[in-house]
């Protein structure tokens, strides 16, 4: 895993969060922190993340924000492709 990767994995989530607003988004990283993930870990992975947000907001909610999440890491991706 590089540091790169976990870095627009992180990126990838604050975009995906922006639609819940400034205080849930806060509380959810509260939330998993808590849960052992730090959103600024170099070795921050996909599965780490994911398992942390199904502890938190249970399976049919986190998958959502999953799906979001990977949307927003493949136009990232993308993006960075393109230049």
């Amino acid at each position: 895993m590089s540091k790169r990767r976990s870095e627009l994995i992180s990126q990838a989530f604050e975009a995906a969060v922006e639609v819940l607003g400034e205080r849930s988004k806060r509380s959810l990283i509260e939330d998993l922190n808590y849960h052992n993930v730090d959103l600024n870990d170099p070795e921050l992975n996909l599965q780490k993340l994911m398992n942390a947000l199904k502890e938190i907001l249970r399976e049919e909610a986190a998958e959502m924000l999953i799906e979001r999440m990977l949307i927003k890491l493949d136009e990232i991706e993308s993006r960075g492709n393109r230049k």
